[in-house]
């Protein structure tokens, strides 16, 4: 039943909310230029070493580095995305019945800069909805990311922190962040069905037409599944259901083992994903045509005779 909510939550934003309509159309659209560029880029993927954005244990709800595991392997954007999820002693992601944003434990936790960088695009203004746990979204968000921070870590290395709770942010745009400095605080904004931290590090500073890069995670302690040993690691990648939390100062100095897994090949599109998103593009333009002459039309003309302009 929840997924039928999910989908008919995702449905009217998609096709019945004007943002929601361009979004798609931009999303879809930069997915063609990103996997054509992916297709002939020759760019090596960076070797840059990335922070946990928060503080203490929290689950890797989705994402990874192969398709198995991605968070959504053909959107080549958030290819290497994560989605990461607090909870309590008991296991459970909220206290009560889990309905309100407010009851969930990573809702107002701290989000951390996952290395040094300059801001270069913030958004802040955005509702959390408050019917968390419903499975479903907010259908009148006017972004899908919600409010969120771009950060640029160096050349062709930006991270895109999402879902942060209204006017949460406390940097703004231009601002140099260093490594764990606080800048914003959980919410439940966006395309996002409760509370969690979107992550993900893309070449470009451009949402829509980025390609997304693996990270690697440096000084964190992880359980690779609810059951396994927490090993203390230097360098490594994560993936879903691990337990991951970033070392203390004191525990860097420690002797840590180092899981790096090598070089990962650079994210290409693939040519299924190229054709669908094109269909995509020329469906929802074509719908956004017709919402124009339907509704869109007749309703400025209604005004304009209700104001007294012919």
């Amino acid at each position: 039943m929840m997924y039928l909510s999910y989908f008919a939550s995702v449905f009217v934003w998609q096709f019945l909310n004007p943002f929601g309509i361009w979004q798609s159309i931009l999303q879809n659209g930069g997915q063609v230029i990103a996997i054509l560029r992916s297709r002939i880029s020759k760019t090596d993927v960076p070797s840059f070493s990335m922070s946990l954005p928060f503080e203490g244990y929290w689950r890797v709800a989705n994402g990874g580095i192969d398709k198995p595991t991605s968070h959504s392997w053909n959107i080549l954007s958030q290819r290497y995305a994560y989605d990461f999820i607090c909870y309590g002693k008991d296991g459970k992601e909220y206290a009560g019945n889990g309905r309100k944003a407010e009851s969930y434990y990573a809702f107002n936790q701290d989000v951390l800069a996952p290395a040094d960088g300059t801001v270069i695009n913030v958004r802040n203004d955005i509702r959390d909805y408050a019917h968390a746990g419903t499975g479903t979204i907010d259908f009148l968000t006017r972004d899908i990311r919600g409010n969120h921070l771009i950060i640029r870590h160096g050349e062709h290395i930006y991270s895109l922190i999402a879902h942060l709770r209204k006017n949460s942010c406390r940097v703004g745009r231009g601002d140099f962040v260093k490594r764990g400095q606080v800048i914003g605080k959980c919410g439940n904004t966006g395309h996002s069905t409760q509370p969690h931290i979107h992550f993900h590090v893309q070449d470009n500073p451009n949402f829509y037409l980025a390609i997304g890069l693996p990270i690697l995670f440096k000084n964190i302690e992880i359980g690779h599944n609810s059951s396994s040993t927490l090993k203390k690691i230097t360098q490594g990648c994560i993936s879903k259901n691990s337990r991951v939390r970033n070392l203390t100062d004191e525990e860097e100095n420690e002797e840590l083992l180092n899981e790096s897994p090598g070089k990962i090949p650079f994210a290409k599109g693939e040519w299924f994903s190229l054709f669908t998103s094109f269909l995509n593009v020329l469906g929802l333009s074509v719908w956004l045509f017709f919402l124009f002459i339907w509704l869109f039309r007749p309703a400025l003309k209604a005004f304009k005779l209700i104001i007294g302009i012919r």
